[in-house]
């Protein structure tokens, strides 16, 4: 018996949800892009993006779901796997430059245009960032890092780039060595970094004080 087995990839529509907050009309002064970490969905990450003014929150979803905990419950979302990431990468970047000319954001002039990223997100946002051709005002990367692929990119480190990190953090807390690391390297490229007391989640709070403060 002759047997050949092959490997065949063809590209597929697939239907993804966004989850918005606020009005995005004349009075919007600023559109966050937020991306949530592994396991969640965006209509829940999006609460703690809530009680903004003039601001416009876009939350786009993973393109890969699962449930959580055996095979029924809750559900959760991610962005990629190790499996077959180069082609992971690809799709999510096509999904998200879909949402920014789902939104227009590209004609937008008098908008500042930024994006966070969350745990697994961050790196999500980074690659977005390394090949969108919008401009952007700020780049918040919270509970999570540069990925390797993009630490020594003069390019990309051209972004106004932000890591925001609990005190209380249990994943860093698990790798801190090695994140205080590359935090530091980062830092000498002209990365900021703001720690805050807290864990590993987006604060609405937090966010919001540092939006006041830094990134208006």
């Amino acid at each position: 018996m002759n047997e050949h087995i092959s490997k065949h990839k063809i590209i597929v529509s697939k239907t993804a949800e966004i989850i918005t907050n606020g009005r995005f009309d004349e009075s919007t002064r600023h559109v966050w892009i937020v991306l949530h970490g592994y396991g969640q969905l965006p209509e829940f990450f999006i609460k703690s993006f809530v009680g903004l003014s003039n601001t416009f929150i876009i939350a786009p979803s993973g393109l890969s779901k699962a449930y959580l905990k055996g095979f029924n419950g809750r559900v959760g979302a991610n962005w990629m796997t190790s499996h077959e990431r180069e082609e992971e990468i690809l799709d999510y970047n096509n999904y998200l430059n879909q949402v920014i000319k789902y939104f227009f954001l590209e004609k937008e002039k008098n908008i500042q245009i930024n994006v966070l990223g969350f745990s697994q997100g961050a790196a999500t946002a980074c690659r977005f960032v390394n090949q969108t051709k919008i401009k952007l005002n700020q780049i918040v990367l919270w509970g999570g890092l540069v990925p390797i692929e993009l630490m020594d990119s003069s390019e990309f480190l051209k972004n106004n780039i932000t890591i925001v990190h609990g005190t209380n953090d249990e994943f860093i807390h698990s790798k801190k060595q090695q994140f205080i690391y590359e935090l530091d390297k980062l830092s000498t490229k002209g990365v900021k970094n703001i720690e805050y007391e807290g864990t590993h989640k987006v604060e609405n709070q937090i966010f919001r004080e540092l939006q006041l403060k830094y990134w208006t």
